[in-house]
């Protein structure tokens, strides 16, 4: 009754907020089960209008469109200002939606772009790529082992566990094919997932196939002592390399702190015809051989001290058959050179090299002369050692 009573004085603002009136009409509004009010005489100021009981359960939500358009008829005629206030909250829900339904469009939008975006990236990239002559995944081997194999490389040389989006972005693979590999790769134990279960790592496996009684790792042990005896005499840093068919493996390093060395990578990639490993394997090797790999000439130079000349070349590899050891000065690196005597552990069968390296100021003609004849004498001692000749086995 109270909203009944605000409205038949025209000022019902105060009780708009009691939710207990419902339209049955265009022209009837329920207070009560029992109380019907006629909006037609409304202007006649007749509270108790048509409200005959029948009509008490003939309830309706809210106005449809044309009960709307009447009440906003009369509230534009200023016939009946009552109705101000939920014509307003209509109208502020009505915009809340629209305001809703705008977020969700513009956000789909940005989802749409997105993925788009990354679409149109990923299609340019496999264009360039096969343009380059590249493989679309960015290897030349795009079956499931390269695959397998590019991801068991990363892990390997990654500092810490990596996200499957991570691996996907290095191997250039999709994140569905990544995972799908390492599902397998975890399978056969060599991945692991840490213990969120959300970032991958190498398994011990990967990271340390060898046994410990493998020939290279026999080998290492054998050369550890000398190389530390070189390493205290010098204040360089000693290393061992292994050759295996053209490839250098460095196979261990006793470094000095605050040194320069030439190390990161197991294996050493620079040009054969500016390291001192280079020099000693292309010793050793018939000239044809030689000639396939480094080619017709010059050579290319990494600095201006680098030998480009083939006949220099020659000459410099003849030089190292009389002294017994291989220099590189400032070669590969300005301010950094080498000097490393050859193993053979018998005759004709080259197995690789130690070498010292550090500072190119420590490098002058009476130390090269002092630290090749050391060299030559670890490198005599460690020829003669188990893992050496299980070393010359392994490779015949």
């Amino acid at each position: 009754m109270r909203f009944a009573e605000a409205f038949v004085r025209g000022d019902p603002l105060g009780e708009m907020n009691n939710r207990s009136w419902i339209f049955l009409d265009a022209d009837r509004l329920a207070i009560r089960d029992d109380l019907v009010l006629c909006l037609r005489c409304r202007s006649c100021e007749k509270a108790r209008g048509n409200h005959s009981p029948e009509n008490a359960g003939k309830r309706t939500a809210s106005l449809d469109s044309d009960h709307t358009s009447l009440l906003q008829a009369a509230f534009d005629q200023g016939r009946d200002n009552s109705w101000r206030p939920y014509l307003a909250n209509r109208n502020e829900t009505r915009e809340h939606k629209l305001s809703n339904t705008f977020i969700v469009f513009c956000v789909i939008i940005c989802i749409l772009w997105n993925k788009s975006f990354i679409f149109f990236r990923d299609a340019m990239t496999r264009i360039e790529r096969k343009k380059a002559g590249r493989s679309p995944e960015g290897r030349s081997d795009d079956s499931a082992l390269g695959r397998g194999l590019a991801i068991l490389e990363v892990l390997a040389a990654a500092m810490q566990p990596m996200t499957l989006h991570e691996i996907a972005e290095a191997v250039h693979l999709t994140a569905s094919t990544v995972h799908r590999i390492l599902q397998t790769l975890c399978d056969t134990n060599h991945a692991q997932r840490d213990a969120s279960g959300k970032r991958y790592h190498a398994s011990a496996k990967t990271l340390s196939p060898l046994t410990m009684y493998h020939p290279l790792q026999i080998l290492r042990r054998d050369a550890m002592e000398p190389l530390r005896q070189l390493r205290a005499k010098t204040d360089l840093t000693s290393s061992l390399v292994v050759f295996v068919s053209n490839e250098r493996l460095v196979l261990e390093v006793s470094g000095v702190s605050g040194v320069l060395t030439p190390y990161y990578g197991t294996c050493l990639t620079n040009p054969l015809h500016v390291a001192v490993s280079g020099k000693i394997m292309l010793l050793h090797m018939a000239p044809a051989r030689r000639h396939n790999l480094l080619g017709e000439g010059p050579y290319e130079a990494l600095t201006p001290n680098t030998i480009t000349n083939p006949a220099n070349f020659d000459s410099e590899l003849e030089q190292i058959r009389v002294r017994g050891f291989s220099t590189n000065l400032d070669e590969n690196f300005v301010g950094l050179s080498a000097i490393g005597a050859a193993l053979v552990c018998q005759p004709g069968q080259l197995i690789g090299c130690i070498m010292l390296a550090g500072s190119s100021r420590e490098f002058n003609e009476e130390k090269i002369e002092e630290w090749g004849r050391a060299l030559k004498d670890q490198a005599s001692l460690i020829s003669f050692s188990p893992g050496a000749r299980a070393l010359c086995n392994l490779f015949g």
